[in-house]
């Protein structure tokens, strides 16, 4: 309302607008513009049209006059639409066929730390990693994967392995059963865990398991 308001001869008219208005065809050239006005819940249905077509007529090169309402979401789908149709096609980076561009490995870590959230409470999944340190494709045979699991404290890696190795076995009787699936074939996964005090606070080891960028 503090953009768009009414005049006393009930013409809509800019407030703010008319230095935008006219930059407008210097902008919008050779680039698809939309011209988006906010807050329409606060007007009625008279007054949308009058503002629409008022705008329309200031701002003849845009593509479009939109009304939205931040509050309401009135008008966001037809905007995102809108916006959706403009946009022109890139160019294709990796193959149709192409899932990702992380390695099958990648994906075996995460898995295995999805279940290390779900097995455990409190601090430990937060003071865990996955770290693979044999990915081994044998023709005829099951895949041989192990993985290591880094924890910063002994007490973790207690915690980690359970009374009896039971919650070891656990989190590999898991993992190896989405990693199945996710591979379409059989493996045999060996999980065992490892402490590295404080690794997290070591831009070396933080790099090294793949948080933040190389040389950074």
């Amino acid at each position: 309302r503090d953009q768009v308001g009414e005049a006393d001869d009930n013409e809509p008219r800019a407030y703010k607008l008319e230095p935008a208005l006219a930059a407008l065809p210097r902008i919008v050239q050779n680039i698809p513009t939309l011209l988006v006005l906010n807050k329409v819940d606060l007007l009625s249905a008279e007054q949308r049209d009058a503002v629409s077509a008022w705008h329309a007529e200031q701002a003849p090169d845009v593509r479009q006059v939109m009304l939205t309402s931040a509050t309401t979401h009135e008008g966001v789908d037809d905007l995102l639409g809108a916006i959706a149709k403009e946009l022109p096609l890139g160019p294709r980076y990796y193959d149709g066929e192409a899932l990702s561009d992380q390695p099958e490995r990648f994906f075996v870590s995460e898995i295995v730390r999805e279940h290390i959230f779900e097995l455990f409470d409190d601090e430990v999944p937060y003071s865990a990693t996955v770290e693979v340190e044999q990915f081994k494709e044998v023709a005829g045979r099951k895949d041989e994967i192990s993985l290591a699991i880094v924890v910063e404290r002994d007490g973790q890696k207690g915690i980690m392995i359970g009374k009896g190795g039971e919650m070891i076995r656990k989190l590999n009787e898991r993992s190896k059963r989405d990693i199945e699936t996710f591979l379409e074939r059989e493996i045999v996964l060996s999980l065992r865990v490892k402490v590295r005090k404080s690794w997290r606070k070591s831009d070396v080891f933080l790099r090294g398991y793949g948080y933040g960028k190389p040389g950074k």
